[in-house]
């Protein structure tokens, strides 16, 4: 059997009660001199196995929830923030159709070229606003900074594995080209070749880095971090790739996004909760999807 993290790092540490400072053990629910409730986690910050509380008391990160109650209640913001960014779409399209009919020049040609522009501009722009899932993170670690501890962005943990990064960076475009080809000579997905201009594929490649950070420090660094803190790893990347996958509901796009949270929580996982590994994979395979049409017909 597979054992939690909890159980694995906590085995021969000194714990105490939060309450009465007691000396208390793994497994125990409450504490044997003042009978306060127990519950044991690891500091995402500092990494070392507390009682939990609030906050860590050695390096003062919030704390994962311990509790299902905690992660159904952000995983509630989570899907508001999704149904925001649909209020948010439908503003951005209106007021990117009205901007088109306004500047449309009679010219078909360049009526399509500019279409096409803003499509992509939409698009762009949609990418940016994901930016809102990160707020009810910063909101529950109270600072960008804390948030970006805990979930494993620190500079130090980037830096020293700059091979492997690449390596995973290079492993999404694999796959993106892999997987895109598959679906394309099945004929689950459709690709129509189109030429923009260099400054849209620019807006593209940098608004992605947000759609994957934004995702990756959501999905993998709190939601995988939190259940992976409770259960052991498989539970939690099925889990929290379930969640992943309900804010891409469209098929394929979700069995796709279900198998896809799977890897990047191995990775996330085997590059010791490194968010900027699972961040390249992610944002390399997206960047694929929106540059395959023109790749493909090039190969052709």
């Amino acid at each position: 059997m597979v054992e939690s993290r909890i159980e694995q790092e906590m085995s021969g540490e000194t714990l105490f009660c939060p309450v009465c400072g007691t000396s208390v053990e793994r497994g125990m629910k409450h504490c044997p001199t003042c009978g306060a409730k127990l519950s044991f986690t690891i500091c995402p910050g500092c990494h070392r196995p507390v009682v939990a509380e609030k906050f860590c008391p050695f390096c003062g990160t919030r704390l994962m929830p311990t509790s299902w109650k905690g992660i159904i209640l952000m995983y509630l913001i989570t899907v508001g923030s999704f149904f925001l960014l649909g209020v948010i779409a439908i503003v951005l399209l209106i007021a990117l159709v009205v901007s088109f009919i306004l500047i449309s020049p009679i010219d078909p040609y360049t009526a399509i070229q500019m279409s096409n522009d803003f499509a992509f501009i939409y698009l762009a722009l949609m990418n940016v606003s994901e930016l809102i899932f990160l707020i009810p993170l910063i909101v529950y670690f109270k600072t960008p900074k804390k948030m970006l501890r805990a979930v494993g962005f620190v500079k130090q943990r980037i830096l020293s594995s700059i091979p492997e990064e690449i390596v995973y960076a290079l492993l999404g475009l694999f796959v993106s080209v892999i997987l895109q080809s598959t679906l394309f000579y099945l004929g689950v997905i459709d690709v129509t070749p189109s030429v923009y201009t260099l400054n849209i594929y620019i807006m593209l490649a940098l608004s992605l880095v947000v759609v994957a950070f934004s995702e990756e420090a959501l999905f993998r660094g709190f939601f995988y971090q939190a259940l992976s803190y409770r259960y052991n790893w498989i539970i939690a990347a099925v889990v929290s790739s379930i969640i992943f996958a309900t804010v891409h509901p469209v098929y394929p796009t979700f069995i796709v996004a279900f198998l896809l949270g799977i890897v990047m929580c191995i990775i996330y996982e085997k590059s010791g909760k490194n968010l900027m590994s699972s961040t390249l994979f992610h944002y390399t395979y997206d960047l694929t999807i929106f540059v395959f049409p023109t790749i493909l017909y090039l190969l052709s």
